[in-house]
């Protein structure tokens, strides 16, 4: 095996011309210049002959047929090719010169047997396996099909009578159907649309005559969500000597809903960057655990009575209103840069559960306004039944809960803290940086649907970017739909 940009493999019967060759041109590499040459043909010849291509049809043939011919002459009654003829067109054919000399040798065999130059093909009429279904109205039978005639490829199969495999080639090689999943998505009713359309809106700023999406580099974004001390389902690969052994990990519990569970309280920001790339801030403000030690009240094998244990509580609007002062504000003052001027507007983004304070709150407001002298903090509901205008929801949550479950394997809610912390340690601020600008199509989508949520996550290409000019952009423009719908909501 050799290495030379791609890998080449030889045959063995090929092995002893190749060392022949590598060593003449290795030692006649600094005689000539045509010797290395003719060494390279050869390497390029072999890679030719282990790339197979489809058969010559008859039209090629014949063109090769007739540059042969007119690079040939007659010499004592026989028909001779000129030098060089054959590398000639084997270069513009791209084919092997064996090729070559073989269909001129086919050519001179047929001359004296029939009298005649033109190749005729051998292979008439229609050539391959049948054609036993018509794609196009296989395309048409499968938009028919009921939703749940076709979850599977089997199902869809025996729905439209044919074959699993004709299924699978349909989807792998062919590509004419695709996989699905349908996510379930919140009911939005007319008030609803209509604030989310306001919202998105509001986020629109003026650039160079254009129209842009706010960098929300003033945001905080938080929310809360339950972390599980193991999945209840768990994949990963195991070689075959592990499956005979049966030395398998197997996680085992009573029920389901004995997995202990803890809910987190996370705050996000959009992180920053210099001219060169380098991180200024990540935008991870913090996340906090609702839990609290109490004493066991009863004695167990694992602990006595008395001891001192981690615990989850229960979020109420007093434990939500606690941990937004006392641990969200003081992180929001420590972390967050500042800017040049004196007076500073933060707005911290909430959802709208019952357990959660109204942004007039007394207590919040009080706080906010006390506990920094040029920090102004701002608290603001996101739209009602709107998920995907929130960050943490948006991929943030999903993201820290995969590199969770790559942590060794918890026992504890210790542990479990443990393995969350490092997770949103570990996460990459430039893919938080990302997920702000997926929000902003997010919110281009909303505008371009009129505040419905029945569209799908759009791709723009980040990375694709990113590798391009070295750095993500702070702000997308508005597309034409969007601008055409915020010229709407504009004359209202």
């Amino acid at each position: 095996m050799m290495q030379n940009g791609a890998d080449i493999a030889f045959r063995d019967d090929e092995c002893l011309q190749f060392h022949r060759f590598f060593f003449e041109a290795t030692y006649l590499l600094n005689h000539g210049e045509f010797f290395f040459r003719s060494f390279c043909n050869y390497l390029n010849q072999t890679t030719m002959e282990n790339n197979r291509k489809p058969n010559l049809t008859e039209e090629d043939t014949n063109r090769i047929i007739t540059d042969l011919l007119d690079e040939s002459y007659i010499q004592d009654g026989k028909r001779k090719l000129a030098r060089g003829a054959v590398g000639e067109v084997a270069k513009k054919f791209k084919m092997t010169e064996q090729n070559v000399r073989r269909i001129w040798r086919t050519l001179l065999i047929k001359r004296e047997e029939e009298g005649t130059y033109h190749y005729s093909s051998k292979k008439k009429g229609n050539l391959g396996r049948p054609v036993m279904y018509d794609r196009e109205e296989l395309e048409s039978a499968v938009a028919d099909l009921a939703e749940e005639d076709r979850s599977t490829l089997r199902d869809m199969s025996r729905s439209l009578g044919v074959s699993l495999g004709y299924c699978h080639q349909l989807v792998r090689c062919h590509k004419v159907i695709m996989p699905h999943t349908s996510a379930l998505k919140p009911i939005l009713n007319e008030e609803n649309k209509l604030k989310r359309v306001l919202y998105a809106s509001e986020r629109v700023e003026d650039l160079n005559r254009n129209k842009v999406w706010a960098p929300a580099y003033n945001e905080v974004h938080v929310d809360e969500k339950w972390f599980f001390l193991s999945q209840d389902n768990f994949r990963y690969y195991i070689s075959e000597s592990e499956k005979a052994s049966g030395n398998i990990r197997t996680a085992r519990t009573k029920h389901k809903s004995h997995i202990m569970k803890v809910m987190f309280l996370c705050a996000v920001a959009r992180p920053r960057f210099d001219d060169q790339g380098a991180c200024r801030f990540d935008g991870k403000i913090g996340i906090w655990p609702f839990v609290e030690w109490q004493q066991a009240r009863r004695s167990s094998i694992n602990r006595p009575r008395g001891t001192w244990e981690l615990k989850p509580i229960s979020i109420t609007r007093d434990v939500y209103r606690k941990y937004m002062i006392e641990k969200v504000l003081p992180a929001i003052f420590d972390r967050f840069p500042r800017e040049r001027s004196r007076d500073q507007t933060i707005f911290i983004q909430q959802d709208n559960p019952n357990s959660h304070f109204k942004p007039d709150d007394a207590e919040w407001i009080h706080a906010s306004t006390q506990l920094h002298p040029t920090m102004k903090v701002v608290m603001r509901n996101q739209p009602p039944n709107s998920p995907d205008t929130n960050i943490l929801d948006l991929g943030f949550f999903r993201a820290i809960q995969s590199l969770q479950w790559k942590q060794p394997p918890a026992r504890t809610i210790e542990g479990l803290l443990h393995n969350v912390n490092t997770a949103f340690n570990e996460y990459d601020p430039r893919s938080l940086n990302k997920i702000w600008l997926t929000h902003q199509s997010i919110c281009d989508e909303i505008l371009t649907n009129h505040g419905d949520n029945d569209f799908d996550i759009p791709h723009v290409g980040k990375d694709k970017v990113e590798r391009k000019t070295g750095k993500l952009p702070a702000s997308f423009i508005l597309s034409e739909s969007a601008r055409a719908s915020l010229s709407i909501v504009n004359h209202v």
